[in-house]
């Protein structure tokens, strides 16, 4: 918990306990009978009996159930609570019968009503010492779960940090080679290139350390990757990439989500000799936002141990943990071997992170 909240929640805690323990006190004033005095005397004998509830509960509350049963000494809680009752109970009777008759003017005080107090005495003095340590349990679940759930967070955090730099260091090298080779006989298309490029790893350099972006931006940068791919494609390749992306609103999204599925349409979907082709579509409204790439199915050799499957498994990955249960992945290989990988997210972050 924040300070804030941890300040918050003990100065509930303390209000809680002052007024329960208030009306605890003043519960022999509500409970005089009709035609019985409650003198100030009376009142104040009276008082031993909350006062040994209170005494009873904030033993174990601030000492037995901390350093003994949350130590797993789960006997030596047992005998302290057992002897501090018994104790209790007896003194309370010891006081009952000392001042019978300013408690009990109307009761002879039989051998049984005695036991009955005495019983009644040791139930409410157990129920006391109960209470204190279920207390202390419950506080103390309640901050191992919240340390759970911080360590989980934090946990998830270092797990997307180290799924975020996914950009195949091949294409890197692949591209600045495409990029050399442009400047020997087209600089105006190097020039273009390198300014795509230079933007591509900025992207991937500062708006990746961010936990959402702009929709444009990532589709941006994905315009900016298929460019670069196409430097190095021959002429039987054809690239087809629409984006739609809906005005009214600004619409942010997980940085780099889906590059993974382009890197693999390029890599599956491309064949040196054979017609192929890649389609990749984006759609994002204040519902939804919809990526979806198609492409002809050329598997490689499985010789080509490149990848092993590592980028789509991070990026189921990536949507368990950024988007759980607020996701649809849909993957398809049809009979003429085209391969559809369609994403839709249905949590699109209406607002500036």
């Amino acid at each position: 918990m924040t300070n804030g909240k941890t300040q918050q929640f003990k100065a509930t805690g303390v209000i809680l306990h002052v007024t329960i323990w208030t009306a605890l006190f003043l519960l022999p004033i509500t409970l005089v009978g009709n035609g019985e005095h409650m003198s100030l005397k009376r009142y104040l004998i009276t008082c031993v009996w909350p006062l040994s509830w209170a005494i009873a509960f904030y033993l174990n509350y601030f000492w037995n159930a901390p350093y003994n049963y949350l130590r797993n000494k789960y006997s030596r809680t047992r005998i302290i609570n057992i002897c501090l009752i018994l104790l209790m109970a007896t003194f309370q009777h010891l006081w009952r019968m000392q001042y019978k008759d300013i408690l009990h003017p109307h009761l002879l005080m039989t051998t049984n009503q005695q036991i009955m107090f005495f019983v009644r005495d040791i139930y409410n003095l157990t129920l006391s010492t109960t209470l204190g340590c279920a207390i202390i349990m419950s506080r103390n679940w309640v901050l191992n779960e919240n340390r759970r759930k911080e360590v989980e967070v934090l946990r998830r955090e270092a797990e997307l940090k180290s799924l975020k730099y996914q950009l195949h260091p091949h294409f890197l090298l692949n591209t600045l080679n495409n990029i050399y080779a442009l400047t020997s006989f087209d600089q105006k298309k190097a020039q273009t290139a390198i300014k795509q490029f230079s933007e591509l790893l900025q992207h991937q350099l500062y708006n990746n350390q961010e936990e959402f972006v702009e929709i444009k931006k990532e589709a941006d940068f994905i315009h900016n990757y298929i460019n670069l791919m196409k430097l190095r494609l021959s002429s039987n390749v054809k690239v087809m990439e629409n984006t739609n992306i809906e005005e009214s609103g600004e619409i942010y999204v997980s940085p780099m989500i889906f590059i993974t599925l382009v890197e693999n349409a390029f890599k599956h979907g491309v064949s040196a000799n054979e017609e192929c082709f890649i389609s990749i579509n984006l759609h994002a409204d204040k519902e939804k936002i919809e990526f979806e790439v198609e492409n002809s199915y050329h598997p490689k050799d499985t010789k080509d141990k490149s990848g092993h499957g590592i980028g789509l498994a991070m990026l189921q990955q990536k949507l368990d943990i950024i988007y759980p249960q607020k996701y649809k992945w849909e993957k398809r290989l049809s009979t003429n071997e085209i391969y559809t990988s369609k994403i839709t997210i249905y949590d699109t972050k209406l607002r500036n992170y």
